[in-house]
């Protein structure tokens, strides 16, 4: 650690101008939290770590979707639900690709456990105490030898509230229910087969008899859950599946200055809300490098990164949370 503490100062200086909630991210600087420099100073923390980290792809392996932590030597692992497949498979950090078999959700944490055959995997070490102190700075591992990023704690322990999902379809009032007259193109709905014309008639079992009705039933799922839609097309019955979204998925303002090119657009995670318990930093992620831990001066994960909502904001669930959920298995 005495190379992070070496750079300890540069950081917190270019921290300035490196656009943190400043309105100065266009000013140059020779340092800041995720220049090159800096990220060698973390090299010896995430070394330690990549072993216990993991890349998750969907189903045939073609898209990774997320990373993950070991949490245990027999091949548990723990990694963010909402994007991950029902047949994810997982690269290890020695080379191994494996059949991941889902074993328990925890939809409030947006937490997943898989299961792996794999024996004596090294388990991710968290720090059970507290969460950082705001300022403290933190380091994103993943398989490499490198920090994917570096942030800094900005605001504490504290409950999101939902973000609306958004379904991407226009109804009108029809005496059996409410009735498509528009599909969005590459929307939810769009993705998931709903036609113009069809009636909804019930989703996930709950009866939709009114415009209104549909409405609340879509703003009670969180954006990431995936739920049925039940269908009346041309008199016959139809059944779909869709996944909510948040809107919008992308910010525009996100790399302005930093880490991304300037005017690249940042993706944001799906399910960004609806957390119980979160502490906010500003690491800059993409929606895959969720599910993974986030590291302390001491190489210890301090809590598992779960969500990227904005320009300057992450989410991660504390370490004491998630130790907590492991210990009740992720009972729904």
């Amino acid at each position: 650690m005495g190379r992070v503490g070496a750079v300890l100062a540069a950081v917190w200086v270019a921290s300035v101008f490196d656009g943190v909630g400043q309105g100065m991210a266009q000013i140059p600087t020779q340092v800041g939290k995720n220049h090159e420099t800096v990220r060698q100073a973390f090299r010896s923390l995430v070394v330690r770590a990549k072993p216990s980290c993991v890349r998750v792809f969907a189903a045939g392996g073609s898209e990774d979707v997320a990373l993950g932590a070991i949490v245990r030597a027999d091949g548990l692992i723990l990694t963010k639900a909402s994007e991950v497949t029902s047949q994810p498979e997982v690269l290890l950090d020695d080379g191994r690709f494996l059949p991941g078999e889902v074993i328990g959700v925890n939809r409030r944490h947006d937490l997943m456990l898989l299961k792996v055959k794999a024996q004596g995997l090294p388990p991710i070490e968290f720090r059970q105490q507290g969460i950082p102190a705001l300022g403290s700075l933190l380091a994103t591992p993943g398989r490499g030898d490198e920090p994917l990023a570096i942030g800094v704690v900005s605001g504490g322990r504290q409950t999101v509230p939902p973000t609306p999902g958004v379904l991407g379809l226009v109804v009108h009032r029809h005496r059996a229910g409410p009735q498509v007259t528009q599909v969005m193109p590459e929307s939810v709905a769009e993705r998931a087969g709903v036609q113009v014309g069809d009636l909804i008639t019930h989703l996930d079992g709950q009866p939709i008899a009114s415009c209104r009705a549909l409405v609340e039933a879509v703003r009670s799922f969180p954006p990431g859950r995936a739920f049925r839609i039940h269908l009346a097309r041309d008199e016959r019955p139809v059944k779909v599946t869709a996944t909510l979204v948040a809107n919008p998925r992308v910010d525009p303002l996100a790399g302005v200055g930093r880490a991304l090119p300037r005017g690249e657009q940042l993706a944001l995670s799906n399910r960004r809300g609806s957390f119980p318990e979160v502490f906010v930093h500003d690491t800059m992620l993409r929606p895959r490098d969720c599910g993974g831990p986030v590291l302390d001066l001491e190489g210890r994960a301090v809590g598992v990164n779960i969500a990227r909502t904005d320009r300057t904001t992450s989410y991660a669930v504390p370490a004491a949370t998630v130790l907590k959920v492991l210990e009740e298995r992720l009972d729904e």
